[in-house]
């Protein structure tokens, strides 16, 4: 920040791959109009939020409304593999007649009352819940259930929540629980971020995720990557739906949600980068001539509109190049990532109440034995997995790679940036960010975006940004193919 005046940079997000073929021959005219319901009433608290939680999926009952979302898993899980496991019927009755009961007595716990969400896999849960590859209480899921919402279920991610970039689907660990809530199956998510897995996915299907500041909210209950880097973020369809789910992780606040519901540029200072520059490296994206264009043209035109609009605007600010991270052949940040990752995943393993697997060396040897399941083709080896197991680096190096890597994310990368006028940035320095949709590719209907980059504790800020961009830029447009064959309240979920 300069002063008083909130300051930001943000930063270019191409991808041109699809998570979901179905944003294939978009077209938003297919949306269905739903009428309300007047006799199904709903609290104060859910009215203030209709335009977050659409009213005509408020306007359901409860019941109805997690049958909205089980109806959708059910229809397209099979093709989009985007949950594992889900509560039981039997719990989620229970759990429907309990907030049931409280209403009836004149008690609605705040605006997630009723709510269905997901909880990435990687966050543990109650067995309580009733769903698989689930091991004691974790972060979030007792705030959640304490501020009303339906722990509906767990979304995939990829193994040891490690991202591929040859996958042509979708990118990072966070994927299922974004295509999830891309295709409705529930309104919002909870996921996690070590490297990019909040940012990524919620980019390529036009979602608005917010990667905290580490250490807000707390990491306790994540499966560990890296304690040091592992972070807790929701992805949503609005930035309203964001600022809710921080409120609830935060401790029941209010703040976040009071920022997204921001129109106004004045009082916030932009730079940007080069976004001829800035952009992912071939080897992360399929190159296309005519979307490279397109991204571009259209990233350039929303930072012409945002010039006239902000209180100043800075282009093309400078900012450290990415190498600055790299060392040996690899980056800084992977060797933390590999030198925490065996100590603290035996810790983990170590204090579940009931399991064959303990430590690392015992997860190797179980998916050998198991390799029918476990070592699918394509997918054989356990390279990761055994240098976790030796990394070969020393608690000096270690301390060292630490340092740098802090130094290089704040003091020399984005702390100099804003005041001096990629997501590896964000997440070396530990500071916040938050994606910003933007448009779709002409040729695929692949949706890109951009990244909002601030200081450590300026969520509010970035909330402020995001309300600011969806009043600024046209609306999401919901996966076609899934409009076009919905039609019933689940239709207000895409």
């Amino acid at each position: 920040m300069r002063g008083s005046i909130p300051w930001l940079t943000l930063l270019p997000f191409q991808a041109e791959r699809s998570p979901m073929a179905h944003w294939s021959n978009r077209n938003t005219s297919a949306k269905t109009t739903i009428t309300e319901n007047p006799k199904n009433l709903v609290s104060k608290s859910e009215y203030r939020h209709s335009n977050t939680f659409a009213r005509p999926f408020l306007v359901l009952g409860l019941l109805p409304r997690s049958n909205c979302c089980t109806r959708q898993i059910a229809k397209y899980n099979d093709k989009l593999h985007a949950v594992l496991s889900l509560i039981s019927p039997e719990l989620l009755k229970t759990r429907i007649s309990e907030l049931d009961a409280e209403r009836a007595s004149g008690k609605v716990r705040g605006p997630l009352y009723g709510i269905p969400v997901l909880i990435k896999d990687n966050l543990v849960t109650s067995t309580k819940l009733g769903m698989l590859t689930t091991s004691g209480g974790g972060v979030g899921g007792w705030f959640l259930l304490e501020a009303g919402a339906i722990i509906l279920g767990k979304p995939n991610l990829s193994e040891r929540a490690a991202g591929d970039f040859h996958v042509a689907e979708s990118w990072c660990s966070s994927s299922g629980s974004a295509i999830a809530v891309s295709a409705g199956f529930a309104p919002i998510a909870i996921g996690t971020e070590t490297d990019g897995s909040l940012m990524m996915p919620s980019n390529r299907a036009s979602l608005y995720s917010l990667k905290p500041t580490h250490g807000f909210p707390s990491a306790k209950g994540i499966v560990p990557v890296s304690p040091r880097l592992d972070t807790v973020g929701p992805i949503a369809k609005s930035p309203e739906e964001v600022g809710i789910m921080l409120d609830i992780l935060a401790g029941n606040t209010s703040k976040y949600s009071a920022a997204a519901e921001n129109k106004s540029w004045s009082d916030i200072r932009v730079g940007v980068l080069d976004p001829e520059i800035w952009k992912q490296p071939p080897g992360m994206i399929k190159p296309d001539a005519g979307a490279s264009a397109q991204m571009l043209a259209e990233v350039k035109a929303a930072y012409a509109k945002l010039k006239p609009l902000v209180k100043t605007f800075h282009k093309n600010v400078d900012f450290i190049p990415v190498t600055e991270l790299a060392v040996r052949g690899t980056t800084r940040l992977m060797k933390v990532c590999y030198y925490d990752f065996a100590t603290d995943l035996n810790g983990y393993l170590s204090s579940l109440e009931k399991s064959s697997v303990r430590c690392l060396e015992d997860l190797i040897k179980y998916n050998e034995e198991h390799a029918a399941k476990a070592l699918l083709e394509g997918y054989s080896t356990q390279d990761m997995l055994s240098k976790s197991l030796n990394p070969g680096i020393s608690k000096e190096e270690d301390a060292e790679n630490w340092r740098l890597l802090r130094e290089t994310g704040r003091e020399r990368g984005i702390d100099a940036t804003l005041k001096n006028p990629a997501t590896k940035f964000p997440s070396a320095a530990g500071y916040p960010d938050i994606t910003l949709p933007l448009s779709y590719l002409d040729f695929n209907g692949c949706p890109f975006g951009v990244v909002a980059l601030a200081s450590a504790g300026q969520e509010e800020l970035l909330l402020r940004v995001a309300g600011a961009w969806q009043a600024t830029f046209p609306p999401r447009s919901p996966p076609p193919l899934l409009v076009e064959d919905n039609k019933g309240p689940q239709d207000s979920l895409l």
